[in-house]
Order: structure tokens, then C-alpha cells, then sequence
């Protein structure tokens, strides 16, 4: 006060003194939001981009920007669209374009990825514990002098647990500081992209009467490469970090700013390809590692895989890029349970449980996989991505060969989405019907594998071998032997044993391949019926059998009529065991509703879409509770060759071998071994041989044994 009136008595004039502000003197008394307020806030983001001010501000554009957007929209309107309106919302448009173009090419600090120091906290704090191990009873504190005395020992354990905790506390600290502006600016420029996109096409078209006007384009192919370069350096510890992986701005640059970026430009298939293999990585780390794959966010996952499949829609030409398809089926392998790893002797140790894998992914997760898979195999085609691909060893793991979970977890699920008709349904075509029908059919009834053995080996030997070679096959398989009369040589032929999973499985698939594929079925129902009539052959199925006859029997297909002699002729069958019997007596019941009047009301396409869809969900569950049990292997006798349930081949263009009714039988020489003692087995030969060895008869070319000893034999086996 006394210097200012010290001041004011030295001025000659005697007028009071007015303040002079150079920065305000030409600014308007009125406050603009878009020239003030965001102009601003780009200024504090691009002065300190990762500093806890520019997360501020950013969350302050995010919610300004869409209620100042809907604002000037709403003038417009109320001025009915006129020529000044649209010019004048036009030019808000055009400045608040340079100023998110500013704001994007200014953070450039949050294009880098994690620096050293960040990766030392992180391996500090993650590696070498439990992702559950984050309470103090974990801590392990250091050991220290035993000569030191209790307080100085007290003070030196206290601070260490301290520093541990800050330890602990700075990880966090850096992965939150790390994060919240890099997913900020994500979340504020799809928001912009959602909200500006859509009202930019609607002026397009009320100024095509307007001259000398320019719309603005809302971002550059430099800026789309730049947000791409965040959601990268974000990917790059999004495996490591819940809340990273869990983001808002992960997720909305897969949905909306990967969809709008122009990938024709030359420029920009850098940054793709930059992206895919990162998202390649990130999925193949969740998959390999079960920790990671527990703790997975299941939703921010589904939401990158969603905007992925929609830029493929959108740029199908991109589809050809190699991290896609292996994106694709290691996603397949995690939605089928399988380990993903690439170590045949871990792969051995892992114990297979259920039938299907107990923590299998959302069903939502699933549905978009399959969906990716399926665009895929319609657009590279069936040379690189066919569905044999699909469903083979190579693409999906070692967890191939087990057929119920290819077809609950793929193909009838697969099936399903191709009956509904929408544009992204799977389309498929003859050949992948005759691939699928062919698969059943050898799941049910494989054709024989056949091993020639050496001339010199004896039958006994090749028994042996059959035996051996089944006792660590995971599918379950069944033995014969074919001997021939001469005894040089001997065949060996396996066939799978069908467990029981496996024939609901292929009940449920034949069922939605009947209904979803009923036009291109027409010149495949023999297939269908070959499949139907091993399985009724096997007796086996349960209730998914009568299952499968009701949907016969009530569905107006020709298949109805193409199957009904066959379960004429199982009914009329003589059954051999009480089991059988039973088994005949309900399948009688269920076939006298053919041809009658069925008191079931006839359904609809959609109703029984809908009714398969919920039997494959209860099927699931089942599976998932189930214990997977393997089928010990068989060496069929003459009984089991005469039965429905023998080996169907088997008994056909071979000849028939049996075994002995009593191990101590005297065995009938021939007239060969009278004449040639040193060939014939002893007793001590034949007490060293194991029980229920085939024994083989060996003879010369020039005799034979007599028809009718060998009749009567087989007669009183049979008999």
C-alpha cells in the first residue's frame, strides 16, 4: 500500500492508474469450451503425457467431448439443417480434429513400450512366487548376523519388511502409472471415433449442395499407427497384469479403432502385422502357461477376438497373415482343454480325468473362436484352412485323437451355426460332409490296421505282439489274429473298442447334420445309414440310442424310411444274453411307433435346432463330471466273431481260428505230424504256453486237415 501510493504521488497526471494485462487483452469476455477448455487439456497432455495431469485431463475430454458433440448437433437441428448450421458445425469439427490430431502425435512417450526398470520391478514382484502370494505371510524376510543384539536385529528385520512391502507397493505403482494414460487416451479417441464417425457421414450428405466446404477426416494414417503403437506397448504386459488385461482401452481399440483403420494403405500393414503377433503371443502364453490361463479375463478376451473377426469382415484380405490362423487354433486348442505343449513327454504325464476338460472357457469365448475359425475356412480356402485342417493333430494338438471333444467343442456346435442363416454361418460344402460322415464312421468301425509279420515267427508270437501293442493305446483297441493254413506267416489286425462317449457323441452329430445339412444330405444317406447300422451292430449308446431312434421315427425325413428295415431286422433277432433281451424289448417298444399315429406334436425348424442345442449343453456337463475310462483290450473268439458284437471284418474273407476249450485238451495231429515226428509240440511245449494263446497248426501243401474233424469241432464250440 505505501509503495503503490508512493507511486501514484510521483505520477504527474492526477488520473488513476488502470491495469495493463498483455496475455488477456485481446481474449472475449466469454468462455469457449473447444478453443479454452480442450485446447488446454491438449497442452497439459502433450507438456507431461504420463504424469497423473495428463490422466486427468484426459478423463475430463472423455466426459466433455460426447455432450459438446451432442450439443452442436442439437443446434444444428433446431436451425432445421440450414446452410450456416452445417457450415457452422462443420468448422467446430474441422478445429477439434487438429486438436485430437495434436494431442495423439504429442503423446508419443506413451508409444514406448516397458523399459528396463519397469520389467526388473515386475520380475521382482511376479517371478518366483505365486500370482496369490501377495500377503505378508509370503514375505521372506533376510537373514541377518546372529551377533548382532535383538533390537538391532528387530530394526533390521522391520526394515527390511518395509522395503519388501515398497517393493511390492512400487510394482504396483508402476504398472497403474504405466497404464492409466495409455488406456485413457485409447478410451478418449474411440469415443471420439464412435461418437464424431457416424454424425460426420450425416453432414457428408447435407453439404453435397454446399460449395468450397471440406469435411475433416478424424484421424491420419500417422495417428491410427500411433494408437496402434500404445495398444501394443498395453498388449506387452497385458498376460502379466489382471487390471492391464482387463482395460477399457484394450478393448476398445480391437472393437473400434482396429475397424476404422484403413489397412489398404501401404503404411499401415507394418503396424498390423506388429499387433498380430503380439495378440499371437499374448493368446500362446495364456494357453501354455495354466496359471496365466486361470486368472484369464475371459470378456477382455472375447472383446479382442470380436473386433478382430469384424476387421476381417471388413478387410477380408488381410486374412492370409500367418499370426491369424495360428491366433485361431491355439484359441481352438484352449477352448478343447488342450495342454498346448509342445513337450511329448509332458504331454504323457498329464492325466486325462473327464472326458472333457473340467475349467473349459466361457461360452461366449467359444462361440467367437469358432466363429473366427469358420471365417477363416471360407476364405483361405480348403488348400490352407480346410476342416480336416481344422480337425487334425496339427492344428488342435494331440487332443484329436479323443473324438468326443472335437465334436462337442467344434464340429456340432459348427454344425449348428451353419443352420442358422446369417451371413457369417459357416458354409459347407459336399466334401466336408463326406470328411465329417468318414470320421464318424471310423470312430465307430476304423478300418483294420494290418503288420505283416516275419515268415518264421509262430502264431503264439504274434499274439504276443497284438497284446503287447495295445497296452498303453489310449483309444482303446481290440485284437484278432488271422493264421494261415500254412503257418509261415501271420497277420495281425486291431480295432478300436467304441467307448461309450464316443457313440453319444456320434448319435448327437448324426442327429444335427440330419437336420442342419437335409438338402445336401440326399446323396449321403447311405453313408448316414452304414454308420447307423455298426452302431446298432455294437449294441451299445444307451440311452442316446433310443434316443437317436425316437428323432427317427418322429422326423418326416427320407432317412426314416431308409433305416426302417434295419431295425426290423434288430428286432427280429434271437438275443443271446438277458442284457440283449432287455435291450430287444425296448427297442421294440420304440419302433411300433413307426408308421402309426405318434402322439409327439410335430416341431419346427427352429424347436428342434433349439432342443439340439440344449441336448449338446447337457451332453457337456455330463462329460465335464464324467471320468474318462479306458477299454482294455479283447482277442476275440469264434463266439465273439458269430455274435453282432464281434468284429464285423473279421469274418469275412479270412479263415475262421479258434482257440482250445481246455488248455490240457489233447490236440489232433494231423496226417503231416504222423509222418514227421520233429514237428510235432509236446506236452512240456504246450504246458509253457500262456492261457488263451492261438495255437497254429502247421502243414504241408499236400495235406489238409479233414473237413469234417474240424466241422464237428466247431460245431461243438458253438454249439
Amino acid at each position: 500500500m505505501i509503495a503503490s501510493s508512493v507511486v501514484i504521488l510521483l505520477a504527474p497526471d492526477s488520473g488513476t492508474l488502470a491495469a495493463l494485462d498483455l496475455c488477456y487483452r485481446d481474449d472475449p469476455n466469454t468462455f469457449n469450451l473447444l478453443t479454452d477448455a480442450l485446447a488446454s487439456a491438449v497442452t497439459v497432455c502433450a507438456f507431461a503425457p504420463e504424469s497423473r495431469r495428463c490422466h486427468q485431463m484426459l478423463l475430463v475430454m472423455q466426459a466433455t467431448i460426447p455432450y459438446f458433440l451432442n450439443q452442436i448437433e442439437q443446434e444444428t437441428v433446431k436451425q432445421d439443417s440450414s446452410v450456416s448450421a452445417v457450415k457452422h458445425e462443420i468448422s467446430i469439427y474441422t478445429t477439434l480434429c487438429v486438436e485430437m490430431k495434436a494431442l495423439v502425435n504429442c503423446c508419443e512417450v506413451l508409444a514406448r513400450g516397458p523399459t528396463r526398470t519397469f520389467d526388473i520391478v515386475n520380475s521382482v514382484s511376479d517371478r518366483g512366487k505365486s500370482f496369490i502370494a501377495d500377503s505378508p505371510q509370503f514375505f521372506d524376510p533376510p537373514t541377518v548376523i546372529e551377533d548382532e543384539t535383538k533390537l538391532h536385529y528387530s530394526g533390521v528385520k522391520d526394515k527390511k519388511s518395509v522395503a519388501g512391502w515398497d517393493a511390492m507397493d512400487n510394482s504396483e505403482v508402476q504398472r497403474e502409472t504405466f497404464r492409466r494414460s495409455r488406456d485413457a487416451l485409447l478410451v478418449l479417441t474411440a469415443t471420439f471415433i464412435e461418437k464424431a464417425g457416424p454424425r460426420l457421414k450425416e453432414l457428408t450428405k447435407l453439404a453435397s449442395n454446399i460449395e468450397h466446404i471440406k469435411i475433416p477426416e478424424l484421424f491420419d494414417h500417422k495417428c491410427y499407427a500411433k494408437l496402434s503403437e500404445v495398444a501394443l506397448a498395453l498388449l506387452k504386459i497385458a498376460p502379466y497384469d489382471v487390471n492391464t488385461m482387463a482395460c477399457l482401452g484394450l478393448q476398445k481399440y480391437f472393437a473400434v479403432i482396429l475397424l476404422v483403420t484403413d489397412w489398404s494403405v501401404e503404411g499401415n500393414r507394418s503396424t498390423l502385422n506388429f499387433i498380430l503377433r503380439r495378440l499371437d503371443k499374448t493368446v500362446q502364453k495364456i494357453a501354455k502357461k495354466i496359471v496365466l490361463r486361470r486368472r484369464t479375463n475371459w470378456p477382455a478376451l472375447t472383446c479382442w477376438l470380436n473386433g478382430l473377426h469384424q476387421t476381417l469382415v471388413a478387410y477380408p484380405y488381410i486374412a492370409h497373415l500367418h499370426p491369424l490362423k495360428t491366433t485361431t487354433q491355439m484359441c481352438l486348442r484352449i477352448v478343447i482343454g488342450d495342454p498346448c505343449t509342445d513337450d511329448v513327454s509332458t504331454q504323457s504325464n498329464i492325466a486325462v480325468s473327464t472326458v472333457l476338460h473340467s475349467s473349459c472357457p466361457p461360452q461366449p469365448f467359444c462361440n467367437t473362436v469358432l466363429k473366427l475359425a469358420s471365417f477363416l475356412m471360407q476364405t483361405l480356402g480348403s488348400t490352407v484352412f480346410s476342416l480336416e485342417y481344422l480337425c487334425s493333430t496339427e492344428a488342435i494338438g494331440p487332443t484329436a485323437d479323443r473324438l468326443e471333444v472335437v465334436l462337442c467343442q467344434i464340429l456340432i456346435p459348427l454344425f449348428l451355426r451353419a443352420a442358422v442363416f446369417k451371413k457369417e454361418s459357416p458354409q459347407f460344402q459336399i466334401k466336408d460332409l463326406i470328411f465329417c460322415l468318414n470320421l464318424l464312421q471310423n470312430s465307430v468301425n476304423p478300418p483294420l490296421a494290418k503288420q505283416s509279420l516275419a515268415p518264421v515267427m509262430s502264431s503264439n508270437l504274434a499274439s504276443t505282439l497284438m497284446r503287447g501293442s495295445n497296452v498303453h493305446d489310449v483309444s482303446g483297441r481290440q485284437g484278432s489274429v488271422s493264421v494261415t493254413e500254412r503257418g509261415h506267416s501271420a497277420t495281425v489286425s486291431t480295432y478300436r473298442i467304441v467307448r461309450e462317449t464316443v457313440c453319444q457323441a456320434v448319435f448327437l452329430a448324426l442327429k444335427v447334420m440330419i437336420i442342419a445339412f437335409e438338402k445336401q444330405m440326399t446323396s449321403l444317406w447311405s453313408r448316414v445309414l452304414r454308420i447307423v447300422r455298426d452302431l446298432l451292430a455294437k449294441k451299445v449308446g444307451g440311452a442316446a440310442l433310443f434316443s437317436f431312434l425316437d428323432f427317427i421315427i418322429d422326423v418326416n425325413l427320407p432317412i426314416s424310411l431308409i433305416v426302417l428295415p434295419l431295425l426290423q431286422s434288430k428286432v427280429t433277432q434271437k438275443a443271446s444274453t438277458e442284457q440283449e433281451a432287455m435291450w430287444q424289448g425296448e427297442f421294440k417298444e420304440r419302433l411300433h411307433r413307426l408308421g402309426g399315429t405318434s402322439a409327439v406334436v410335430i416341431r419346427g425348424y427352429g424347436a428342434l435346432l433349439s432342443e439340439l442345442s440344449q441336448e449338446l449343453q447337457a451332453m457337456k456337463e455330463d462329460f465335464t463330471a464324467r471320468a474318462f475310462d479306458l477299454t482294455s483290450s479283447h482277442t476275440p473268439t469264434i463266439v465273439d466273431l458269430h455274435s453282432d458284437s464281434g468284429s464285423m471284418q473279421s469274418t469275412v474273407g479270412h479263415r475262421l481260428s479258434y482257440s482250445r476249450v481246455a488248455s490240457n485238451e489233447t490236440r489232433r495231429p494231423s496226417t503231416t505230424t504222423l509222418t514227421k515226428p520233429s514237428r510235432m509240440i509236446t506236452t512240456n511245449r504246450k504246458d509253457s504256453l500262456n492261457d488263451g494263446t492261438i495255437v497254429e497248426d502247421t502243414e504241408d501243401d499236400n495235406f489238409q486237415i479233414l473237413s469234417t474233424t474240424i466241422n464237428s469241432e466247431i460245431s461243438t464250440l458253438t454249439g
